[in-house]
């Protein structure tokens, strides 16, 4: 009988269980939730229901969901009433759904959404109220769609936006007004696109935008004027366009520019002052480009360039003042040019570089290399010059290749008095400073008069070049020419006939010069294998550190903090011993025996002293 009445309990208790349910329901409506099915996870706050194969958005989700994740179904449009009611929402997931439309104000109701993704779709239009309502939205994920217009005014109530990835599109023009409102935006990637165009007020809205990402488009030239209302951009990318020229103030009013990549374009020529207003750049690449020529003019008033990329172009000409103000810079990359030879003070201004690369150029190891090898001899830096010709030379560092193998060279170094008539200390024998002009190159203003070299019986009519520039204190100049290792005596005179010599003609050597320039390059070889040995000498002794310190902690005492217990080491005389009993057991008296009594052994009298043997004794007591 008290069985039937408990099953007769239990099935009233079914009965009103649904009535049960539904009071709770309408008491706390937020504590009730219904998990769409198949889904994988549904909690309170957290809905799983991706790669499903949905085709509609589940209904009945819970007041209080803050994340949906509905990627990887097939979803092909999303309605006015998909989403209503869910105000706690925060996060949304709809990437690869195959979606195509989204219905005006079909977010409306997802005041408190802050991650939306709708990448990997096939969306091909924006209505103008597709965001409406999304006043509080952080990020938008809109990448690899089909996009190929962005309607004026359609992210005008993303106010509070970061981040918005608009890359993988088909987008071919930026109108006007197209990001008006987002002046909070932070991040703007329109990378991969087909942008050809970029209206004026494209970006007028952007004060505070940090990123642009424009790389991958068909960009032709660079919009300045569209960027001039980007005050606080910080890096611009403009890679892999077909940009072919740099006018003049391309990128004004970019004062707090810092990254600035050109790469992968078409550059060929960039005007005076082009990166003009540009005084926090750190970085800039310009590699792989089409740039043939690098003068003074090129890269100016960039003091605070860190990084400079100009690899694989077709730079045949440095000129030597052309990087004078970067005392900043750190790294420089001129690898996969046309550089056949460079003047050393192209480097001089360089004091912070730490970086340089100048491989896979044409380099024509001779007498115009001479004083770009002492400076690399001379240099800390690790330079990774190899001669390209003369095939005798091919391959090799220019670092290690002496004097002697790069020809005859001359080198003269004198101090330059224009205020007084030259004497023979005074003549130099060198090329003019090169500049740059509309036409190509011109030489500064010198004055020129011919000396007649005689030596030998042979009579050879060279230049003397007297400047009249003030800045040249001192020149060296290299000069190749076939000379003997001897020379035989010298007659400086004048074409007029007036010797410009003061007594007799002196006989002039070379050879003490080019035993000194010799010996520089085993000096340097000299030291590397010191400083090989400096190294290997300092591992030694650390690895012989740390044997004594492994040695002494096997060797430490152990320690036994126990009452009672006593240690002790006792050794024996040099002497041969054989032991006749094992140690005591501990069940004897260990108080009523000796030490020695431990250890049982016969000694032999006779002593052997070419052969030592210690034992050591460590007994516990």
């Amino acid at each position: 009988m008290l069985g039937f009445n408990s099953v007769l309990i239990s099935f009233r208790l079914l009965v009103h269980l649904p009535s049960c349910v539904l009071f709770l329901a309408v008491l706390f409506p937020d504590h009730v939730h219904v998990c769409p099915p198949d889904c994988q996870l549904c909690t309170r706050k957290l809905v799983q229901c991706s790669n499903l194969g949905l085709k509609h958005i589940p209904s009945n989700l819970s007041k209080s969901t803050a994340v949906i994740h509905l990627s990887g179904n097939n979803i092909s449009c999303i309605s006015q009433s998909e989403f209503r009611g869910l105000h706690e929402l925060s996060v949304l997931f709809l990437a690869n759904t195959s979606l195509e439309y989204i219905y005006p104000a079909a977010f409306i109701d997802l005041q408190q959404l802050h991650y939306l993704f709708l990448d990997h779709n096939q969306i091909k239009q924006l209505d103008p109220e597709t965001f409406h309502g999304l006043s509080n939205l952080l990020y938008l994920n809109f990448q690899n769609n089909i996009i190929h217009f962005l309607s004026p005014e359609l992210f005008v109530d993303l106010q509070a936006l970061r981040c918005l990835q608009l890359q993988r599109n088909y987008i071919e023009a930026l109108g006007r007004n197209t990001f008006t409102g987002m002046v909070n935006l932070h991040i703007l990637t329109l990378a991969n696109n087909m942008i050809s165009e970029i209206s004026n007020s494209t970006f007028s809205d952007l004060g505070n935008l940090s990123y642009l990402y424009l790389q991958y488009n068909n960009l032709t030239w660079i919009p300045s004027h569209s960027f001039g209302a980007l005050k606080s951009l910080r890096k611009l990318v403009l890679s892999y366009n077909p940009i072919t020229h740099v006018h003049s103030f391309a990128f004004k009013e970019l004062t707090n520019l810092e990254y600035l990549f050109l790469d992968h374009a078409k550059i060929s020529s960039i005007d005076y002052k082009g990166f003009a207003e540009l005084s926090n750049l750190k970085q800039l690449m310009l590699n792989d480009n089409e740039l043939s020529i690098i003068s003074a003019d090129t890269l100016p008033l960039l003091g605070h360039l860190r990084y400079l990329q100009l690899n694989s172009n077709k730079i045949r000409n440095i000129s030597s003042d052309a990087f004078k103000n970067m005392r900043s810079l750190r790294v420089l990359n001129l690898a996969s040019n046309s550089l056949t030879e460079l003047h050393p003070k192209v480097f001089l201004p360089l004091v912070s570089l730490v970086y340089i690369w100048v491989m896979e150029n044409p380099w024509n190891c001779s007498c115009q290399l001479l004083g770009l090898r002492n400076w690399i001899a001379a240099s800390f830096l690790h330079v990774n010059l190899r001669c390209h010709s003369p095939p005798s030379l091919r391959g090799r560092s220019l670092r290690y290749i002496t004097v002697s193998e790069l020809g005859n060279c001359i080198t003269v170094t004198a101090e330059a008095d224009f205020n007084v008539k030259p004497s023979v200390s005074d003549i130099i024998l060198s090329e003019p400073p090169i500049s740059q002009t509309s036409e190509g190159y011109s030489t500064g203003t010198t004055a020129t008069s011919n000396i007649t070299l005689t030596t030998g019986g042979q009579t050879v009519v060279d230049k003397f070049t007297d400047y009249t520039e003030k800045d040249h204190s001192e020149i060296t100049t290299v000069i190749p020419r076939e000379v003997q290792a001897e020379l035989a005596p010298v007659n400086f005179t004048a074409v007029d006939g007036s010797s410009l010599l003061v007594g007799d003609a002196t006989p002039v050597s070379r050879n003490a010069q080019l035993s000194c320039d010799d010996q520089h390059p085993k000096h340097n070889e000299a030291f590397d294998i010191l400083l090989a040995f400096f190294v290997l000498a300092c591992a030694l002794v650390l690895f012989l550190l740390y044997q004594v310190v492994h040695l002494r902690q096997k060797l430490k005492m152990p320690r036994n903090m126990e009452e009672g217990v006593l240690e002790y080491y006792s050794s024996f005389r040099f002497a041969r011993y054989n032991i006749a009993h094992p140690v005591c057991t501990p069940e004897r008296d260990l108080l009523g025996y000796r030490v020695q009594d431990q250890v049982r052994m016969g000694k032999q009298t006779k002593h052997d002293y070419q052969t030592q043997v210690i034992l050591f004794e460590h007994s516990v007591l």
